[in-house]
């Protein structure tokens, strides 16, 4: 049994947690949008040598938020989780500044393609998603092993999410 063979059997239907059925059908991806403005996974602080935990009630809302629309698509899509891997997508989207409209309200010409370069970084904005969606539609975050993830301008603040387990045949074997 070759070893692409042997990670084919260990996820099959046979293996507890997972989707039963065929192992080479496709699964629809979870899709869902949360509105807001996205906020990123607060870092413990360093204070006189020892980590201390920043409590911030705007991280702990928007985490509840993205768990409560996790919950959602799952029941509307009849997802469960699995032990299989993963690919995550994440679109953060934010408003534009003040700065980049001109009276009459349209973007002016110097940042119609610029990109959303500032504050906070996508990495931690990233793990707020994979933390909150933690134990709904995975069973641990270590099963995301494709990650993309993009900071955009657009009308209106949120995060769109497409997760979506990975047919094991299309995995190269090293």
């Amino acid at each position: 049994m070759s070893e692409l063979d042997s990670h084919k059997k260990q996820a099959g239907e046979h293996a507890e947690g997972v989707h039963q059925g065929n192992p080479q059908e496709d699964v629809r991806p979870v899709i869902f949008k949360v509105h807001g403005r996205p906020v990123p996974l607060p870092r413990p602080r360093v204070f006189k040598g020892r980590a201390v935990s920043i409590a911030n009630p705007k991280a702990r809302a928007w985490k509840g938020a993205v768990r409560v629309a996790a919950e959602h698509a799952a029941a509307a899509s009849g997802w469960t989780p699995s032990h299989r891997p993963l690919r995550l997508s994440l679109v953060f989207v934010y408003q534009r500044p003040k700065k980049h409209f001109n009276s009459k309200g349209l973007v002016l010409e110097k940042y119609a393609h610029a990109y959303m370069t500032a504050r906070p970084d996508i990495d931690n904005l990233a793990k707020m998603i994979m933390d909150a969606i933690n134990d709904v539609l995975y069973v641990d975050d270590s099963q995301v092993i494709y990650l993309t993830a993009t900071k955009q301008y657009g009308a209106e603040d949120g995060v769109h999410v497409t997760l979506q387990e990975i047919d094991l045949a299309s995995l190269p074997v090293a």
